[in-house]
C-alpha cells in the first residue's frame, strides 16, 4: 500500500512538472514559471478559475494541451486521493482492530509471566516460555527490539505491550495483579531495580526473577524484592 501511495504521489508531481514545463514552452518565455505552475494546478484540480495566462487564446495548441492536462491530471488526482483514502482508512482501521484484539488477549491472561525487556536475555526467556507453553506477555518500548525478539522466537503473535516497563500503569495494563511472575530483563540495572520494586508493591505474591548486569547490583535487587537474581555476566 505504501508503494502505491508513493507511486501516486510521484505521478501527481510528474503531471504538475510536465504541465508547468508545457505551458512555459508554449508561452515562449512570456509567462512566468509561477503562473505556469498555477495554471497547471487549477487545471488538473478542475477549479475553474479560467485562463489566467496572458494572451492564452492566441497561443497555438495551448487549449489542446490544457485538454490533455485536465484529463490526465484528473485521472491522476482521483487515483492519488483514492489510494490516500484507502491507506488512511485501512491503516487506522487495522491499527485499531489489532489494538482491541491485543487488549482482549491481555485481559484474558491469568497466571502468566510478564517479561520486561525483549533484548537478548528477554528473547531467550520468551523462547523457553513458548517451548513450555506457558502464558506470558512481553513489555518492550522499542518496536524494532520486539520484532527481533519475535523473529528469533519464530513467534509473531504473542501478547505484548510497546511501552515503558518501569511505568506502574503499564504493569497494571499487563495484568500484574493476575500474573504469576515477572522477569526483569532490561538492559540497565536501575531499570530492573525499579521494575522489581514496583512489581513487588503491586502484587506481593509474585515470583520475581531479575537480570543483574553489575555483580554489585545483585544484592540490591534481592533486597528490593527479587526472589532470584541472575548475574548474566558472571
Amino acid at each position: 500500500m505504501r508503494n502505491r501511495l508513493l507511486g501516486a504521489a510521484v505521478a501527481a508531481l510528474l503531471i504538475i512538472c510536465v504541465g508547468s514545463a508545457g505551458y512555459y514552452t508554449l508561452g515562449a518565455g512570456r509567462w512566468s514559471l509561477t503562473d505556469c505552475v498555477y495554471m497547471t494546478v487549477i487545471s488538473i484540480t478542475t477549479v475553474g478559475y479560467g485562463e489566467v495566462l496572458q494572451d492564452f487564446r492566441s497561443v497555438a495548441y495551448a487549449r489542446f494541451f490544457t485538454i490533455f492536462l485536465v484529463i490526465a491530471g484528473t485521472a491522476v488526482s482521483i487515483y492519488f486521493i483514492s489510494v490516500l483514502t484507502t491507506y488512511l482508512v485501512e491503516g487506522e482501521f487495522f491499527h485499531v482492530r489489532r489494538g482491541r484484539k491485543m487488549k482482549k488477549r491481555i485481559e484474558s491472561l491469568r497466571d502468566h509471566v510478564i517479561v520486561c525487556g525483549a533484548g537478548r536475555t528477554g528473547a531467550n526467556i520468551v523462547s523457553e516460555l513458548v517451548a513450555a507453553h506457558r502464558p506470558f506477555l512481553v513489555i518492550e518500548h522499542d518496536p524494532e527490539e520486539l520484532r527481533r525478539c519475535q523473529h528469533a522466537c519464530e513467534e509473531d503473535s504473542f501478547p505484548h505491550i510497546i511501552d515503558d516497563a518501569t511505568d506502574d500503569a503499564v504493569l497494571i495494563e499487563a495484568g500484574i495483579e493476575r500474573a504469576a511472575g515477572v522477569v526483569a530483563a532490561l538492559a540497565d540495572d536501575r531499570d530492573n531495580l525499579f521494575v522489581v520494586i514496583t512489581a513487588r508493591g503491586l502484587n506481593g505474591k509474585l515470583r520475581i526473577v531479575s537480570k543483574g548486569v553489575d555483580p554489585r547490583a545483585v544484592e540490591k535487587l534481592r533486597v528490593a524484592g527479587a526472589d532470584t537474581v541472575v548475574s548474566v555476566n558472571h
